[in-house]
């Protein structure tokens, strides 16, 4: 089965927050979804804390994420993630998706936002799941009314160093650097601080307005989610995606770079758990059991009668990590807490049940369950490990390039700036980054308000490859339309043939264009670089 939409919670009988995935058969997928044939889907429902393990694209067998099989992905350069605004589902052209008539479906709250001439969906409900919920914990703190505050119990900031004791709401299973970092990004940055409050206060105020003598009450109806991106100014995605002409549906975001510098740049943290020797390899290791998510008897349980027992050392199931690239991270570095207790089992290992019963035993090993802890629970709490933090990964080599490009439209806002990636063709070595990894370029086209045209033709130099940015502009506007892209290509080739060097008694003899090379120079930076084009293109007539 495909999931094929999400749906924001509601707050069951029980009082448990509760989300609806739809999904459709595989096969109708591959047919599509707009047939004569009315479309046969189901609505399934599920602990909101599963929303980690919920993908809108993927397929899932028997309950099971198929991480076998990875979409096609793609990505883009946002200038300004701020610049959008919201509207419904319904409002997204049903020639791209469709929510087949049904409202539960159609009134989820989408961030919409543009790119060259491209008009981007993001779903809310994806951009809570990609920034704020890469973990059971993270994901029903969201709905709390002070959930964020909570999970850090003190904090002090001294000299640029930040000491943070953590909450014991925190399973010391997911606690790691990066979890960490996470947190304190959420906390510490107001852009993302707003957006993580902007969910709960936002269905709390539908609530109030909807029902003021109950608004507690009235969250058993459920109301769309809602909020901003967490992060300003410009960024690069990547993910999967339903497109049809100038309209594009984001289902799932994989990478996201961009994010900002930390205000300080070193953290200690702590947790109730850290006790004895931090170094110790074995010491570090416990609490973080690996658990296949509904494989090999194991599952999410949705016995609702039952409760979910308070543990710190909850195993961990294993799912596709969001990553999130920082301009640059802080040290972090882990503090044990100094003291002679001798944590209990249940805090620090797995217990083994005893039982002559055997389906008793079998079934206390089968589970698990991602809903509130209680005390006194009977159910085994099971978490995710869904998060990566990098700083400013770039896996093409392009981005230096495309910030210039976002730096030089900002000199120049009429100008019209528009870039696409491609594979390098050929086999030679050169074709290949290390070896393996196939080496990309960009063409960026750049047009002016008199609908003079110039072309950038950037060649990956992840591995530090020293090629120039090459300027080229046609002299007869007639030719871009019907010529360029080939004559571009044509170049290209020329160049790869050349072991990665431009041939430039080719270009000298070139009747169709002018170019200029455009060096780089290790010291450059984007605004410098960026000003040296703008340069170019002032002589070549273009500004």
């Amino acid at each position: 089965m495909l999931l094929y939409w999400l749906c924001s919670p509601y707050r069951n009988i029980e009082g448990r927050w509760t989300v609806r995935a739809v999904f459709v058969s595989a096969a109708k997928e591959e047919q599509g979804l707009f047939g004569d044939e009315p479309v046969t889907y189901e609505i399934s429902e599920f602990a909101w804390g599963l929303l980690p393990n919920l993908r809108v694209g993927r397929f899932y067998v028997n309950g099971i994420l198929e991480t076998d099989y990875e979409p096609e992905a793609q990505r883009i350069y946002v200038p300004d993630m701020q610049n959008g605004s919201f509207c419904s589902a319904f409002q997204i052209p049903k020639r791209l998706y469709s929510f087949l008539d049904n409202k539960i479906l159609g009134n989820e709250r989408i961030w919409r936002f543009k790119v060259g001439d491209t008009i981007y969906y993001l779903p809310c409900l994806e951009m809570i799941r990609a920034f704020f919920a890469p973990s059971k914990t993270m994901t029903n703190q969201l709905l709390k009314p002070y959930g964020l505050e909570s999970l850090i119990e003190d904090a002090e900031n001294i000299d640029s160093e930040l000491r943070v004791n953590l909450s014991s709401d925190i399973p010391q299973s997911i606690i790691n650097d990066d979890m960490v970092a996470h947190l304190l990004w959420l906390t510490y940055d107001k852009t993302a601080r707003n957006s993580w409050h902007k969910v709960y206060n936002g269905i709390f105020a539908k609530a109030i307005e909807n029902f003021p003598a109950n608004p507690i009450s009235a969250l058993a109806r459920g109301f769309p989610l809602e909020t901003i991106p967490p992060l300003e100014n410009q960024c690069e995605l990547i993910f999967t995606s339903t497109e049809i002409a100038n309209s594009c549906l984001i289902h799932e975001v994989i990478k996201v770079n961009g994010l900002p510098n930390f205000p300080f740049e070193k953290v200690k943290y702590k947790h109730f758990s850290f006790r004895g020797n931090i170094g110790n390899t074995e010491t570090n290791r416990i609490g973080k059991k690996i658990v296949p998510l509904n494989r090999d008897g194991r599952y999410v349980h949705a016995d609702k009668r039952k409760r979910v027992k308070t543990r710190s050392n909850q195993p961990l199931a294993e799912i596709p990590k969001i990553v999130l690239g920082f301009t640059k991270l802080p040290q972090i570095i882990k503090q044990a807490i100094s003291t002679n207790f001798t944590p209990s089992e249940e805090i620090f290992t797995y217990k083994k049940r005893n039982s002559t019963n055997t389906n008793s035993a079998k079934d206390y090993e089968k589970e698990f369950s991602v809903d509130e802890s209680y005390f006194g629970g009977e159910l085994r709490p099971i978490e995710f490990a869904g998060l990566k933090l990098v700083e400013k990964f770039d896996d093409q080599g392009l981005n230096d390039f495309i910030l210039t490009l976002n730096f030089l439209a900002k000199l120049n806002p009429h100008l019209k700036i528009d870039f696409e990636i491609y594979n390098l063709p050929g086999e030679l070595p050169f074709c290949f980054i290390n070896g393996r990894i196939r080496r990309n370029f960009a063409i960026a086209t750049i047009t002016s308000a008199k609908g003079e045209t110039a072309y950038l033709l950037e060649i990956s130099r992840l591995d530090n490859w020293q090629i120039s940015t090459l300027l080229v502009k046609f002299n007869s506007q007639k030719a871009i339309l019907k010529d360029a892209e080939q004559i571009l290509f044509l170049i290209v080739k020329k160049m790869v043939d050349n072991n990665g060097h431009w041939v430039l008694e080719s270009l000298e003899q070139a009747t169709k264009f002018r170019f200029k090379r455009i060096k780089h120079f290790n010291d450059d930076s984007i605004e410098g670089f960026a000003s040296v084009i703008n340069k170019q293109l002032l002589l070549y007539g273009i500004i």
